[in-house]
């Protein structure tokens, strides 16, 4: 059996229990599904355009696969009161969207896709139509059951939805596996030559990272300046207990930025150079003078 990805199997039949089968361009709808499935996609709202399940045929036979499920499937036709009514509120909200869609058509001068989708519901039975999810989906469409079939609907429409699993579980039994959280204590020492502004630690969970709020601001002593932690605490990833130690560098290893001289005494420099430090430069210069 053909498998059709992301969509689920829903039912199967034989066209020998069918009459009036739509024809359009001398081929049937199943045939030509690739072209309808572009048109419900150009015109038909999201939500409602899982309502013809896609069509597979093999030889004379055709199986019917539907949008995938969560709701076991169940037929319009075998629901209860209070769900039946539900679902054929969605089937009639289902078919005049579309009756609604095939009028515009026609009015834009599009009849070809008019004439894809009329055909396509024109002939809706409920003992086909399955619901789930909070739709409808049609099992069996494009085609009218002929009279007098001996055979019963479940050899005619044999239904290939799988029933969902129910889990059963006493409300005791369940158990919320909560994992429990590791918290560290990240501590920062302000060591001998400085203090903290803020708080010296702050608790936080594993696998998480110090943000640069959480790392306090450090007032080193006079004389000193802060050189940076013992290891770097921005972004650093929590995996157990850590402290961070200042660093601080005396100021006097510090090079001063040295002063300018004012002019006078740069040129009394120059001229000191230059006349008692330039060796030949300064014979000559005598000579001269002499």
């Amino acid at each position: 059996m053909a498998k059709v990805i992301g969509k689920a199997e829903l039912c199967s039949t034989n066209l020998k229990y069918f009459k009036a089968l739509q024809v359009n361009s001398g081929k049937t709808l199943f045939d030509r599904y690739p072209a309808l499935a572009n048109i419900v996609k150009g015109n038909i709202d999201a939500m409602y355009q899982d309502f013809l399940s896609q069509p597979v045929k093999e030889d004379n036979t055709i199986t019917f696969y539907g949008k995938t499920y969560n709701e076991t499937p169940r037929i319009l036709s075998d629901l209860h009161e209070s769900e039946k009514e539900k679902y054929k509120t969605i089937k009639d909200e289902t078919l005049a969207h579309y009756e609604s869609k095939i009028a515009s058509l026609k009015n834009s001068g599009k009849t070809t896709e008019a004439a894809f989708l009329a055909d396509a519901i024109k002939f809706i039975d409920d003992r086909f139509l399955y619901c789930y999810d909070d739709k409808a989906v049609l099992g069996v469409w494009g085609m009218q059951l002929r009279d007098n079939v001996s055979e019963d609907i479940s050899e005619i429409h044999k239904n290939l939805t799988k029933k969902k699993k129910k889990q059963k579980e006493k409300e005791e039994d369940i158990v919320d596996p909560v994992s429990p959280i590791t918290t560290f204590n990240i501590s920062f020492n302000a060591g001998e030559n400085g203090s903290l502004n803020e708080n010296s630690f702050v608790t936080k969970d594993a696998k998480s990272f110090l943000s640069s709020d959480e790392i306090p601001k450090v007032q080193p002593k006079a004389g000193y300046e802060f050189a940076g932690w013992s290891e770097n605490p921005n972004n650093y990833e929590i995996n157990s207990d850590k402290e961070f130690t200042a660093q601080y560098k005396t100021r006097d290893t510090i090079s001063p930025t040295p002063s300018r001289l004012p002019w006078y005494r740069r040129f009394w420099n120059w001229l000191r150079a230059f006349f008692l430090e330039r060796g030949c430069l300064k014979w000559l210069f005598w000579l001269l003078l002499l």
